[in-house]
């Protein structure tokens, strides 16, 4: 048995990358450190079997996690959007063939996102939204 989730957060690491959004390129990590720059976008994968005895097909949800920081009380929310807006075209723009890996292929895809959640703090505020990928993957 091979490991999916890490060969599709591998796949949608190299596929978002590189990214830039209105001139400035943004870091995009599985894992970041408590110093990492902003923004960044940091990649999770979760995976289910499909409940078969011996099926080789999984549930992979892939998490996008946009995340941006302001030094003042306003500000970030749209940089947020925008990163996000580049995030789906990279992620749809292979339709109607969303990708495979060394052992797996992606056979479909759902994309839900959420507005960017506000974190506010005495020296700024961060923003972060995520997008939540979900793919039916199958063993090649």
């Amino acid at each position: 048995m091979k490991e999916v989730t890490t060969e599709i957060r591998k796949h949608f690491i190299d596929t978002v990358t590189p990214l830039t959004v209105n001139g400035q390129a943004i870091t995009v990590l599985n894992m970041a450190t408590a110093a990492q720059a902003t923004p960044f976008v940091l990649i999770s994968t979760s995976a289910t079997g499909d409940g078969s005895k011996c099926s080789r097909d999984w549930l992979v949800t892939t998490t996008f996690d946009i995340v941006v920081r302001t030094s003042g009380d306003w500000g970030g929310d749209k940089l947020t959007e925008d990163i996000a807006n580049e995030i789906y075209e990279k992620i749809d723009s292979g339709r109607p063939e969303y990708g495979t890996t060394a052992n797996f292929t992606i056979v479909t895809q759902t994309v839900e996102a959420a507005d960017p959640f506000l974190e506010q703090y005495n020296n700024g505020r961060v923003l972060r939204k995520t997008i939540i990928c979900q793919n039916y993957v199958s063993r090649n």
